[in-house]
């Protein structure tokens, strides 16, 4: 599960990184959104995505290595 949720912050990060300035001016039209409103929206967005993606990765990196040093201790 936790994996599934990687993939799909990566996944959301690089379309917003691709696709975001071709939407934006439709986006922004259909919202009535002011242009700067919609960049702020945008970059909290993306860093909240990044911010799991930083949690997500330190917890991977601390499960492993309490893996590798009970698999020293067995030794």
């Amino acid at each position: 599960m936790p994996h599934l949720c990687v993939s799909v912050c990566l996944f959301l990060v690089l379309v917003m990184k691709r696709w975001l300035h071709v939407c934006r001016d439709i986006i922004c039209r259909s919202l009535s959104w002011p242009e700067y409103e919609f960049s702020h929206f945008c970059s909290l967005i993306m860093r909240v995505l990044m911010l799991l993606l930083t949690i997500f990765f330190h917890a991977e990196a601390g499960r492993r290595k309490d893996e590798q040093s009970d698999e020293m201790g067995r030794i």
